[in-house]
């Protein structure tokens, strides 16, 4: 609701960067949502399917929400094929999990100038992540981003 709230005062000329661990593959509704790629009745059908929610207050009408796209996937064409590969023995989750969780979300009206290559298994090794060269269990994300401009010319 922060989010929308912020982007919503002024979608056109407000910038808007989200990156991080979103915790959602690029399939999920949630991911689709931030990327506004589906409509108000997919986005109605995933929240059914969500636990229940504490009651939130109710926000004013908000006008529509800027649209975000993936900086890999313009560049690239699509997400990396993983960002996140871990290997866990014990009780917590194991086995291999190796997906692609993180991403770097830009609005329309940014431009994506380039993309940091990651490493792939061979790169990294078989046991994973994190390793020597990868501190994380994640691998880092990183965009050159050219922000619109406030004052566009005539």
């Amino acid at each position: 609701r922060e989010f929308c709230a912020f982007s919503c005062s002024n979608p056109r000329a407000t910038a808007v960067i989200v990156a991080g661990d979103l915790n959602a593959a690029p399939h999920e509704p949630a991911l689709a949502m931030l990327k506004h790629s589906i409509t108000d009745d997919a986005a109605q059908a995933a929240r059914c399917n969500l636990p229940e929610l504490p009651e939130l207050p109710e926000l004013p009408e908000l006008p529509e929400l800027p649209k975000m796209f993936s900086a890999y996937e313009a560049v690239l064409g699509s997400e990396p094929s993983f960002t996140t590969w871990k290997i866990r023995s014990g009780d917590y989750k194991p086995g291999e999990a190796k997906t692609t969780i993180d991403y770097i979300l830009v609005s329309e009206g940014c431009e994506v100038d380039g993309v940091r290559t990651l490493d792939d298994e061979t790169a990294i090794g078989p046991a994973g992540l994190p390793s020597q060269a990868h501190p994380s269990d994640h691998l880092m994300l990183r965009a050159t981003i050219r922000l619109p401009s406030l004052n566009p010319k005539p």
